[in-house]
């Protein structure tokens, strides 16, 4: 147990050290020159109290919108990672009762099956 305890501590490490870069391209700049909204909270974006900020995913780089700073800093998710052993099993999803609702509501799971 102990040896599984240390690979996962380990691999959670490498995944929370992961930054890659955004590559900026000119459809994205022409695309924040051209935003005058933020499209979660709707304030308009400007050079004085809102600036606009790539939202990026810093994992793999991927962009996905131009929001206002204050959002953008808002949108940094956590991850809570679980390494579980026969999760599939009949009371797997009894140990994810303790958790709070909006922690699960967006639960992903990766599977593997040896048997």
């Amino acid at each position: 147990m102990k040896i599984i305890y240390k690979k996962g501590t380990k691999i959670i490490k490498k995944v929370q050290e992961r930054n890659i870069p955004l590559i900026i391209t000119e459809s994205m700049k022409n695309m924040k020159k051209s935003c005058t909204h933020c499209p979660l909270c709707q304030c308009k974006l400007n050079s004085m109290t809102r600036l606009p900020a790539y939202n990026h995913n810093h994992f793999n780089g991927l962009f996905y919108s131009i929001l206002c700073v204050k959002c953008n800093i808002l949108c940094v998710k956590q991850a809570l990672v679980v390494i579980s052993h026969s999760f599939g099993d009949l009371d797997g999803p009894d140990k994810l009762k303790g958790l709070k609702r909006e922690w699960t509501q967006k639960l992903k799971m990766i599977a593997k099956d040896d048997d």
